[in-house]
């Protein structure tokens, strides 16, 4: 009777760590689905980014301004745009990397043999 019990114990955890697995692995492809679009936009707006500043650059001893009274605001752009890049690029490699490794523990535990 204990033998029974155990057995059916163990087919119910190994059931819920199946669907728990199964649940992560969901939620990481949903998390990075969500991630391609912004990634896509600011790869996307990048380029005109650049091109904004560098027109900047030229135009800025035209206008002959002090150094003090000059506009932080392109490089700010700059700045937060290859920040996001980066994080961004990091955020799709940790998915990635989360996904490949649910979807490897997955494929192990449904390749055993059953007790």
């Amino acid at each position: 009777m204990r033998a029974m019990f155990e057995e059916s114990g163990r087919r119910s955890f190994r059931g819920l760590q199946k669907n728990r697995k199964s649940m992560k692995l969901h939620d990481l492809t949903q998390l990075k689905e969500e991630n391609r679009y912004p990634t896509t936009i600011s790869r996307q707006i990048g380029p005109y980014i650049r091109s904004i500043a560098k027109v900047k650059e030229r135009l800025e001893p035209r206008l002959k301004e002090p150094k003090e009274l000059k506009d932080d605001c392109t490089e700010d752009m700059l700045k937060t745009y290859e920040d996001t890049t980066m994080a961004t690029d990091t955020k799709q490699t940790i998915l990635t990397t989360q996904i490949n490794d649910l979807t490897c523990t997955t494929d192990d535990n449904n390749s055993q043999q059953p007790l």
